[in-house]
């Protein structure tokens, strides 16, 4: 009988244990929920486009909003939600938005949309950092992946990504993303089969970094476009100014069903920095096979390299 009582006591206080520690870890959870930090931001954008062509010269007036919430952190774990909307301001919207609206007009590709920006998970610790869900994803300098915030609505990804620290002065970090969310509302988003992989190394010189990015669009052909490289970004300080410097190079294959092609990279970067004035100098080319096939960036902020009057974000065939 004492036994017997012994283990319904045990039984007891089991389940009253458990029932607290369960109380106390919800508790813990609404109150990293409850706990988090609202954000946003307006934008207010104009755009005007004269071409030398047959289209009619484009203006274009819109504002974006974007609304969100990170959630406090609950073992490591927290959230983001997040959602944007562009619309038009005081009927300005003579231009071609690229989803087939007033093509008469040049383009100007920030087309009236609702939808979610970001809803991510996170799981964060000492050397070790990973997010699942819609997030934007930006690599170094933005020439391979970046999020193309100069449009209205910005480029996002669905997928997982790593980061892990396992010493002070390398990262490593990997993502596989199977969508695309591109510029253009939600008509021309693709769903992909994307891993990326960069890892980069701190010198007393500069950040040395390694990347490979294995593209392809998930529509049941081959499209492979696989890219690695090596980048190297650093200053110096000689007394009063500062040295900056980048050098790069990465070469790429590209296959399209039967059709295969390859092209090469090179970037070099130079200036200084005098009392808070930099100058720099920079050469960047982007390759071509034999004038066949051009060196890709699909992912990239295109825009602030060469998309200034939005004719080369592609690259042409020649490079």
């Amino acid at each position: 009988m004492k036994n017997r009582l012994l283990g319904v006591l045990s039984i007891t206080t089991l389940a009253a244990f458990a029932a607290q520690s369960s109380a106390v870890a919800g508790e813990a959870f609404t109150e990293a929920l409850a706990n988090g930090k609202a954000y946003g931001d307006i934008r207010l954008r104009y755009e005007m486009v004269e071409q030398d062509n047959t289209k009619k010269d484009a203006d274009g007036l819109t504002i974006r909003t974007r609304l969100g919430y990170e959630t406090g952190e609950h073992e490591g774990f927290s959230g983001v939600l997040e959602f944007e909307d562009v619309r038009v301001v005081a009927g300005m919207d003579d231009y071609d938005n690229k989803l087939g609206f007033h093509t008469q007009y040049s383009a100007i590709a920030d087309p009236e949309t609702t939808e979610l920006d970001q809803g991510f998970i996170r799981y964060k610790s000492d050397a070790f950092n990973a997010k699942f869900g819609r997030q934007v994803l930006t690599l170094d300098n933005h020439r391979f992946v970046g999020h193309v915030g100069w449009r209205q609505d910005r480029q996002t990804f669905d997928g997982l990504r790593v980061d892990v620290k396992p010493m002070d002065d390398l990262t490593i970090m990997y993502a596989y993303l199977d969508e695309r969310n591109r510029i253009f509302a939600e008509k021309f988003d693709f769903d992909s089969k994307d891993h990326l992989l960069n890892a980069a190394y701190k010198t007393p010189l500069g950040t040395v970094t390694g990347y490979s990015y294995m593209l392809e669009i998930d529509e049941g052909t081959d499209n492979s476009l696989d890219t690695i490289g090596l980048r190297f970004n650093g200053s110096t300080d000689l007394n009063d100014i500062k040295v900056v410097y980048t050098a790069e190079f990465a070469t790429q294959e590209a296959e399209s069903g039967a059709n295969e092609a390859d092209a090469d990279y090179l970037f070099l970067e130079g200036g200084v920095v005098i009392q808070g004035i930099t100058a720099k100098l920079g050469y960047e080319v982007l390759g071509s096979d034999n004038g066949m096939y051009g060196f890709g960036t699909p992912l990239a902020t295109g825009h602030k390299f060469n998309g200034w009057a939005d004719i080369f974000l592609n690259t042409p065939d020649e490079g």
